[in-house]
Protein backbone atom coordinates (compact mmCIF):
# COMPACT_ATOMS: atom_id res chain seq x y z
CA UNK A 1 0.00 0.00 0.00
CA UNK A 2 2.85 2.40 0.70
CA UNK A 3 4.19 1.68 -2.69
CA UNK A 4 0.82 2.72 -4.60
CA UNK A 5 0.69 5.82 -2.64
CA UNK A 6 4.38 6.97 -3.10
CA UNK A 7 3.46 6.47 -7.01
CA UNK A 8 0.59 8.29 -6.71
CA UNK A 9 2.26 10.90 -4.48
CA UNK A 10 4.96 11.44 -7.01
CA UNK A 11 2.72 11.42 -10.15
CA UNK A 12 1.15 14.08 -8.79
CA UNK A 13 4.32 16.15 -9.25
CA UNK A 14 4.99 15.11 -12.55
CA UNK A 15 2.01 15.86 -13.96
CA UNK A 16 2.77 19.51 -13.94
CA UNK A 17 6.05 17.92 -16.45
CA UNK A 18 3.77 16.85 -18.72
CA UNK A 19 1.90 20.02 -19.49
CA UNK A 20 4.74 21.79 -19.78
CA UNK A 21 5.69 19.32 -22.25
CA UNK A 22 2.89 19.86 -24.40
CA UNK A 23 3.83 23.63 -24.81
CA UNK A 24 5.45 24.33 -28.44
CA UNK A 25 7.61 27.15 -29.47
CA UNK A 26 5.84 29.01 -32.22
CA UNK A 27 8.74 30.03 -35.00
CA UNK A 28 8.33 29.49 -38.31
CA UNK A 29 9.62 30.08 -41.74
CA UNK A 30 8.21 31.54 -44.30
CA UNK A 31 5.21 32.80 -41.91
CA UNK A 32 5.53 36.55 -41.71
CA UNK A 33 7.25 36.37 -38.22
CA UNK A 34 9.91 39.39 -37.37
CA UNK A 35 12.64 39.37 -35.66
CA UNK A 36 10.50 41.16 -32.33
CA UNK A 37 7.76 38.40 -32.65
CA UNK A 38 10.39 35.43 -32.74
CA UNK A 39 11.87 37.30 -29.54
CA UNK A 40 8.53 36.97 -27.66
CA UNK A 41 7.85 33.71 -28.80
CA UNK A 42 11.14 32.22 -27.52
CA UNK A 43 10.69 34.55 -24.17
CA UNK A 44 7.44 33.25 -23.65
CA UNK A 45 8.48 29.89 -23.93
CA UNK A 46 11.21 30.15 -21.31
CA UNK A 47 8.99 31.86 -19.14
CA UNK A 48 6.39 29.30 -19.19
CA UNK A 49 8.75 26.57 -18.75
CA UNK A 50 11.40 27.12 -16.64
CA UNK A 51 8.98 28.07 -13.03
CA UNK A 52 7.66 24.05 -13.77
CA UNK A 53 10.79 22.79 -13.63
CA UNK A 54 11.60 24.92 -10.55
CA UNK A 55 8.69 23.86 -8.63
CA UNK A 56 9.31 20.27 -9.72
CA UNK A 57 12.71 20.17 -8.24
CA UNK A 58 11.67 22.07 -4.49
CA UNK A 59 8.35 19.34 -4.71
CA UNK A 60 11.03 16.42 -4.92
CA UNK A 61 13.27 18.22 -2.34
CA UNK A 62 10.55 18.30 0.02
CA UNK A 63 9.48 14.72 -0.38
CA UNK A 64 13.31 13.84 -0.26
CA UNK A 65 13.45 15.31 3.14
CA UNK A 66 10.25 13.38 4.33
CA UNK A 67 11.35 10.12 2.89
CA UNK A 68 15.04 10.40 4.53
CA UNK A 69 13.28 10.16 8.20
CA UNK A 70 15.76 12.22 10.14
CA UNK A 71 18.83 10.51 8.72
CA UNK A 72 21.31 13.83 8.30
CA UNK A 73 22.65 12.62 4.09
CA UNK A 74 19.21 12.67 3.06
CA UNK A 75 18.74 16.00 4.89
CA UNK A 76 21.50 17.77 3.87
CA UNK A 77 20.85 16.97 -0.07
CA UNK A 78 17.11 17.17 0.49
CA UNK A 79 17.93 21.29 1.48
CA UNK A 80 20.42 21.79 -0.82
CA UNK A 81 17.63 20.50 -3.70
CA UNK A 82 15.20 23.05 -2.36
CA UNK A 83 17.58 25.66 -1.71
CA UNK A 84 19.00 25.50 -5.33
CA UNK A 85 15.55 25.47 -6.95
CA UNK A 86 14.68 28.85 -4.87
CA UNK A 87 17.78 30.06 -5.71
CA UNK A 88 17.10 29.12 -9.17
CA UNK A 89 13.96 30.23 -9.33
CA UNK A 90 15.49 33.99 -7.98
CA UNK A 91 18.05 34.19 -10.66
CA UNK A 92 15.34 32.96 -13.98
CA UNK A 93 13.49 35.96 -11.92
CA UNK A 94 15.79 38.34 -12.29
CA UNK A 95 16.99 37.06 -15.52
CA UNK A 96 14.01 37.42 -16.68
CA UNK A 97 13.38 41.14 -15.50
CA UNK A 98 16.74 42.20 -17.08
CA UNK A 99 15.78 40.45 -20.52
CA UNK A 100 12.09 42.28 -20.54
CA UNK A 101 14.03 46.00 -19.85
CA UNK A 102 16.30 45.42 -22.24
CA UNK A 103 13.56 44.06 -24.78
CA UNK A 104 11.77 47.26 -24.07
CA UNK A 105 14.55 49.44 -24.86
CA UNK A 106 15.54 47.92 -28.15
CA UNK A 107 11.91 47.44 -29.50
CA UNK A 108 10.36 50.43 -28.04
CA UNK A 109 12.13 53.17 -27.79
Amino acid sequence: MRIFSFILLLGGFLAPLTAAAQRTLKIGVDTGLTLKQVFENILIFMVQLIPVYAVAAFMIGALMMVISRGKDDGIDKAKKLIIGSVVGMGVVLGAYAIVRTVYWFVFTL
